[in-house]
């Protein structure tokens, strides 16, 4: 990515974490002075609230502060090159974007309006598993993101098969997680979490043990 761009770019998705702070300031006095900010994940109900004020301030600016140290981690690796520009960009706007959905459904949850957390929360999983599966086979070798293991890291082949399989399998995670928006079962996040880790690192240890 060019500096510029990739300038605007961390300045516009820093910007981004801050916008429901300001959608809160203009939605305050029609805000509850509680708010539900956790909610079940088998049917939706809260079972969490903070005070308006950490709602409206603390979650942003505490979004802020690990878009903060995405964009820093990004850079420290001197791999990033490696990356790829379109996988950068991706990987600077999702904690943004899915702050940014979180947030808004919070405060439309606490002005009445019927928001299903469930569905809202596997729509974001779906989309992002999807999307950064489409990229990890795209992905060379670097300290940022892929299945970064010591063999992995150690053979270009170990990676790139250990990652083409890796982001099959996140894609196919990512339509469960769309599906999941009409089933709503919460094993099934539980078991394609643990598969989308879990199978990759054995594959590539597997490939390890034959000398890849």
């Amino acid at each position: 990515m060019k500096k510029d761009k990739e300038i605007k770019t961390i300045v516009g998705s820093f910007l981004l974490t801050l916008v429901p702070m300001i959608v809160g300031i203009l939605l305050w006095n029609k805000l509850p002075n509680q708010i539900a900010t956790h909610f079940t994940l088998h049917s939706g109900q809260p079972n969490g609230w903070s005070s308006k004020a950490m709602a409206v301030y603390g979650f942003p600016l505490a979004m802020a502060a690990v878009q903060l140290f995405v964009v820093v981690f990004m850079n420290l690796d001197k791999y990033k090159r490696n990356i790829g520009s379109k996988v950068i960009k991706v990987i600077y706007w999702i904690v943004p974007w899915v702050e940014f959905v979180t947030v808004i459904m919070i405060f439309g949850y606490s002005l009445g309006y019927q928001i299903n957390s469930d569905v809202v929360s596997n729509l974001l999983l779906g989309v992002v598993f999807i999307v950064l599966g489409s990229y990890l086979p795209k992905v060379k070798q670097n300290k940022t993101i892929g299945y970064r293991v010591s063999w992995t890291l150690n053979s270009q082949e170990n990676w790139q098969k250990t990652n083409r399989l890796g982001g099959w399998i996140f894609v196919i995670c990512g339509v469960i997680f769309l599906a999941n928006t009409l089933l709503q079962q919460e094993w099934l996040i539980i078991v394609s979490l643990i598969i989308a880790v879990v199978i990759p690192l054995m594959y590539s240890y597997a490939l390890h043990r034959k000398g890849i």
